[in-house]
């Protein structure tokens, strides 16, 4: 088996779970508002929120190790299936 990188920048709020030893990785991207610092949260931005919070706990109860980064315009370079990149 070949193993090969990708590398992108991911401009959206996301988490990143994976096993570092493990060529899959699960990349959540959160392309709608935080409920923080005073931003306009609509009743839609609520629901989109509390569906990716239950990703994320999903994704975590199933014992996948969290390591990624919140806010932030992140270069990432780490294997990545690309078919499991999930966009809410």
């Amino acid at each position: 088996m070949k193993k090969i990188k990708v590398s992108w920048i991911i401009k959206y709020p996301h988490v990143v779970y994976g096993n570092p030893y493990s060529p899959i990785a699960v990349c959540i991207i959160y392309p709608h508002r935080y409920p923080d610092r005073g931003v306009d949260f609509t009743d839609f931005d609520a629901k989109q929120y509390k569906e990716y919070i239950s990703l994320c706990e999903r994704l975590v109860s199933y014992g996948a190790a969290v390591a990624g980064l919140q806010n932030t315009e992140l270069g990432t370079s780490m294997l990545l299936k690309p078919s499991y990149l999930i966009q809410i």
